[in-house]
This record gives structure tokens, C-alpha cells and sequence, in this order.
């Protein structure tokens, strides 16, 4: 598509079967392309957002009013953001990448995601994707995230693994990091 345009789609509503396949057919009858998305199910809500390219001449305004059937039909919530260009791509074969993934079990606690993040955060590592799961039952829930980084070149891996362990520790919880290897993606 030499003229096309973006959008940023999200839709949340209560899971059940056809959510992907209503959403994405008003895309392809509009000759939309899905380029990034993530879906998932969180708490029995079903919850898209992608990244879409589009004929130049799709509007907003049209994008929403396609989209307005399905929200009712399905009882989503819809909304669509045209956005500017240049988009910017985090890809694994972009050379100063340093992907990283870090991954926390512990106790169930109000703060987990906070401390690990603040952590991140003063350290000028950037999150690109955040998992998170209770898992278990009864008095004692474990804690599951998984989260993935890019690491600065110039900062040390050792370091960080460091004090992560030092914050796993105050957490009580396992708190690890790994590179990623991008062959084996």
C-alpha cells in the first residue's frame, strides 16, 4: 500500500468465541492490515490493540462507524486513533536492540509490578511487553510476571542481575533475567 495511513484499534469486552474473527473481518473489507497486535484474555474480558495500515483514503470517522455494528452486536467497546507517521518498529534485527526478559515468582503482593518497573525505569531500560498472572489457589498465590526489556548496551547485565536479585530478595520473590536469543524466536 504505497498511500496508506495508521491506526491504533483496541477493543475490550467479555470474552467469548468470534471477538477476532468480527474485528478483523471489518478490517479486510476495508483493506486494512494488521502490522502489530496483542490479544489476551484478562479476567474473563477479552482485550485487543494493534497497530493497522490502511488505504490513505479510510478515515477515522469511517473506521468507527464500520466498527460500530460489531461493538453492538458483541457488546465491545471500540475505539480507533489515527495516527501520524513516522511509526516506529521495535524488530529483532534492528542492530541496537538488546532484548532482554526478566521473570518474577513470589508471593502475591500490591506492588510487585511498580518496584520491578521503577527499577527498569531509572536504569533507562525500556519495557516492550509486560505478562502477569496469579496463579494457585487458596492462602498462598504465587505471583507470575514475565517481562520483556531492551537492555542499554552500555549497561551491565551483571549489575542489573544484581539488583534485581537484591529487590527479589526485599519482594520475596525470584526475580531473574535472561537475553534473549533472537534465532531461536
Amino acid at each position: 500500500m504505497a498511500n496508506k495511513k495508521h491506526f491504533v484499534i483496541t477493543a475490550i469486552g467479555k470474552d467469548r468465541p468470534g471477538i477476532v474473527s468480527a474485528v478483523t473481518e471489518v478490517l479486510y473489507l476495508n483493506h486494512g492490515n494488521i502490522e502489530d497486535s496483542s490479544m489476551s484474555i484478562l479476567g474473563g474480558e477479552f482485550a485487543v490493540i494493534m497497530i493497522v495500515s490502511a488505504p490513505a483514503q479510510l478515515t477515522q470517522n469511517n473506521l468507527e462507524h464500520y466498527f460500530a455494528k460489531v461493538a453492538k452486536r458483541l457488546s465491545l467497546n471500540i475505539q480507533c486513533k489515527d495516527l501520524k507517521l513516522p511509526l516506529k518498529y521495535h524488530s529483532f534485527e534492528t542492530v541496537n536492540r538488546n532484548p532482554h526478559m526478566i521473570s518474577l515468582l513470589g508471593a502475591d503482593q500490591p506492588g510487585l509490578v511498580y518496584r520491578v518497573a521503577r527499577l527498569l525505569a531509572d536504569r533507562k531500560i525500556n519495557i516492550t511487553d509486560v505478562n502477569t498472572k496469579v496463579v494457585g489457589s487458596g492462602k498462598k498465590p504465587v505471583y507470575a510476571m514475565l517481562i520483556e526489556v531492551e537492555l542499554p548496551k552500555k549497561l551491565s547485565l551483571h549489575k542489573i542481575k544484581n539488583e534485581l536479585a537484591k529487590l527479589g530478595k526485599k519482594l520475596k520473590a525470584d526475580i531473574t533475567i535472561k537475553p534473549v536469543d533472537v534465532f531461536q524466536l
